[in-house]
């Protein structure tokens, strides 16, 4: 199995109109992807490429619109941008000549108030940029993007940024030997001839640590579980039939794909916590079911129908209950009473903590669908994370 494009390091180039980022974009990715032209605003959704680099393997790499973008769709374009710097792990800002250098100082201010790390690169061919500020010129790094001069230099510095990251869904949970029965009912809602995301690599993560896993559906969970007793260390199944799986697992240890993604991606103890606020919910009260993915929904939907069927079910038929898919920019939360995210599989972990930040901010109590699903069904106390 590939790693998930949400687990790779993404890198975005940034700049003003006219900069060289598409050309840095192209000799970055080894070929050409995103168009280059002496037009301005040529660039202007943001382009993703996967690729591999250097030492840091397989990443992402973004090219955005110019930050300086005076086209009629500018302004935009530039919010477009904006929403980039939620979703990639280091920047890249090409720096613009004498008459941007406002424009530059202002893109630093963003990188640094979202603790984003970031490179500052000149073009040879604006050989009249100048800084006065001593210490930003000795940061910057001179490459030429059309010949690939200094590109190693460049990649080599951003090898030396890559961040520490723990790509483990079980973290400890498991250990070498265990028996661990995998749940994973395959309904409607599956994909046809694979496994979701979360369950791939649930699978290949045991098979890692040398762990026995046992794979089953609702309708074989009960023979598995009299056949295997008490040498099961572990349960872990889909959020969807978590009640049913409680009440066959006879006080195994239980988890679920989603709740091992939470804590993957985003503050598993926030995400928890944010659960809470489901026992103030009301027939007054407003829900925002948020989804980071596009995919065709069924009339067995998690996050369209699972859930809101539970939560009318508890608060009944009145409760407002809206759903918003979005992958780029975090949408607004403002005027929820919880927010319910997905697992949050196909986004990065910089995005899934902005979206968590910015709930917080406002004051918004945010869970995801797993946990939201053990707490409806009563389950949440007996599951480990």
């Amino acid at each position: 199995m590939t790693m998930p494009k949400g687990n790779k390091l993404h890198i975005g180039v940034f700049g003003g109109v006219n900069t060289g980022k598409s050309t840095l974009f192209n000799s970055l990715a080894g070929e050409c992807i995103a168009i280059v032209s002496d037009e301005k605003g040529t660039t202007t959704d943001a382009v993703y490429k996967a690729t591999e680099l250097g030492s840091l393997g397989a990443v992402i790499l973004v090219d955005t619109a110019g930050f300086n973008d005076e086209t009629e769709l500018g302004k935009d374009r530039i919010k477009a941008t904006k929403s980039v710097l939620d979703n990639v792990d280091i920047a890249i800002l090409i720096m613009s000549d004498n008459t941007n250098i406002d424009y530059d100082s202002e893109w630093l201010q963003y990188f640094s108030a979202k603790d984003l790390p970031y490179v500052m690169v000149s073009n040879n061919h604006d050989e009249s940029y100048s800084v006065t500020d001593s210490d930003i010129k000795n940061k910057i790094i001179t490459v030429n993007a059309k010949t690939t001069a200094g590109i190693d230099t460049l990649i080599a510095k951003l090898e030396s940024m890559k961040p520490e990251r723990d790509h483990s869904l079980l973290r400890g949970l498991v250990k070498e030997g265990d028996l661990v029965v995998l749940v994973m009912p395959q309904d409607v809602g599956a994909p046809n001839s694979r496994l979701i995301l979360p369950q791939a690599m649930t699978v290949r993560e045991l098979v890692d640590k040398r762990a026995v896993s046992i794979n089953c559906d609702m309708s074989t969970l009960a023979q598995v579980v009299d056949k295997y007793g008490d040498s099961i260390d572990l349960i872990i199944t889909d959020s969807s039939v978590f009640s049913e799986v409680e009440r066959v697992a006879k006080g195994k240890r239980l988890t679920s794909f989603s709740v091992l993604y939470a804590g993957l991606k985003g503050d598993i103890t926030e995400l928890i916590s944010g659960s809470n606020a489901m026992d103030t919910l009301n027939s007054d009260s407003k829900v925002l079911i948020l989804e980071a993915c596009s995919h065709v929904t069924t009339h067995e939907d998690i996050g369209r129908v699972k859930i809101p069927r539970l939560i009318r079910q508890k608060y009944g038929e009145e409760i407002v209950i809206d759903f918003v898919r979005s992958a780029g920019q975090v949408p607004d939360m403002q005027g929820y009473d919880i927010v319910i995210h997905c697992g949050g599989c196909m986004i990065t972990a910089r995005s899934m903590m902005a979206r968590m930040n910015k709930a917080c901010e406002i004051g918004v109590p945010m869970t995801n669908y797993g946990i939201a699903i053990a707490k409806l069904t009563g389950v949440l106390d007996k599951i480990i994370y």
